[in-house]
């Protein structure tokens, strides 16, 4: 961000400069001096002569272009770069948006992954405490008891996995936001159907075309390359000024001996044509490495619209996807929920264990992953694509405010 600011900066002063070389030019200069001058002269009954004197002058000049076809084409092209700064500008803002969102998505899928081996490590902890009590009771053999202990360790280390990747998560949002966050981060409750925009691909693709910051910031930069070439055609054209001078010039001794001191004003006001004849080539050359810049600027544009349909495409198939295995997961958790219910009655009543308990336990949190997972992938994916057509806006983030709510 900081570095799009400053190429926008640099925009901006080049077009000022540019715009300069069409405003009148004034300058002011002056001078006073001690002179010393001595005089040899033939056939004179006094042949040399040393005179000291003061003299001082000042002078204004005044210059306006009429006709310079090369600086309006610098003005023109200028002006395409500071554009293009702000395309891009653009384009990086709406990107990290997106970027940021993306990563605020991978710590609550991380978070809600940690609920869930946490819920398959319980689980694992009471087949292995139930495997103990059956081993000292003759009832489970000495594989059973080593496979239900491998299986707790692998929940365990699987446990520290979903940690370490949390913390990688958090590292990330601290990259990009260049801070720790404020506060520790809760997984928050989804809800269901608050993101369900009807992405039609063809639509979309017509959008990117026309709005996409960096397909646009592309063409920017050919209408620059473009100005190139006619600025580099209008260094062989003449060009015209209207130019004034006003001076006075002051001095205590004449120019040659015995001449009385003057002061002199003088002024003039007239127009300077400058016709280029021969430049050695130089400027032809130009004109042919411009030329070249322009077709190379051509094909950028062509690249960025294939990548940016190539994004867009991607981010459209993700979304369709999420928003199906949200729906899912979605119907399998209020089912596991159902089974969870039934599994807590089941045990107070007697009729079940703790391990039924906890094996439905399992089942919700594994689903509930499942199902955070699908609306972190459907929000990352949505906010892709909006950010392919910078249109993400307030009302967008104060949407994503709605769809995570503190349990």
């Amino acid at each position: 961000m900081i570095s799009s600011q400053r190429d926008i900066d640099i925009s901006s002063a080049r077009k000022d400069q540019a715009l300069g070389e069409l405003l009148p030019k004034i300058d002011l200069s002056g001078g006073m001096n001690r002179n010393r001058r001595n005089y040899q002269q033939k056939q004179s009954l006094f042949p040399s002569s040393t005179e000291y004197y003061d003299s001082n002058s000042w002078q204004i000049n005044f210059s306006q272009p009429i006709i310079n076809f090369a600086a309006i084409f610098n003005l023109r092209q200028n002006l395409h770069y500071l554009d293009q700064a702000n395309l891009i500008k653009l384009a990086t803002e709406q990107e990290l948006i997106a970027k940021y969102i993306e990563t605020w998505m991978s710590i609550q899928s991380a978070l809600a992954n940690v609920d869930a081996e946490s819920a398959k490590k319980d689980y694992a902890a009471s087949e292995l405490s139930k495997a103990k009590i059956g081993h000292l009771n003759d009832l489970v053999n000495e594989p059973e008891l080593i496979r239900a202990q491998a299986e707790f360790d692998i929940a365990s280390s699987d446990v520290d996995q979903a940690a370490s990747e949390l913390e990688i998560a958090i590292s990330n949002l601290e990259l990009l936001s260049g801070q720790a966050p404020s506060t520790e981060i809760a997984l928050l409750e989804p809800k269901l159907d608050r993101l369900n925009a009807p992405f039609e691909t063809n639509t979309q693709l017509e959008l990117s075309n026309t709005l996409n910051p960096r397909i646009n910031a592309a063409k920017k930069a050919a209408d620059a390359a473009k100005q190139e070439i006619q600025k580099q055609s209008a260094g062989l054209l003449p060009t015209l000024e209207l130019v004034a001078n006003y001076s006075e010039k002051k001095q205590q001794e004449g120019d040659y001996p015995s001449q009385s001191g003057y002061s002199d004003k003088a002024g003039y006001v007239g127009l300077q044509l400058n016709i280029p004849i021969f430049s050695g080539g130089g400027q032809l050359a130009k004109k042919k490495e411009a030329q070249a810049q322009y077709e190379k600027a051509l094909s950028d544009i062509e690249k960025e619209r294939r990548n940016a349909t190539q994004r867009l495409k991607q981010a459209l198939q993700e979304y369709a996807s999420a928003q199906r295995r949200q729906r899912a997961m979605h119907t399998s958790l209020s089912a596991a929920q159902l089974e969870l219910v039934a599994a807590r009655r089941s045990r107070d009543f007697g009729n079940g264990s703790d391990i039924e308990v906890f094996k439905a336990q399992l089942q919700v949190a594994n689903t509930k992953r499942d199902e955070i997972k699908a609306i972190c992938d459907k929000v990352s994916a949505y906010f892709n694509i909006k950010a392919n057509t910078a249109s993400i806006n307030e009302a967008d983030i104060q949407q994503l405010a709605e769809i995570f709510v503190e349990p």
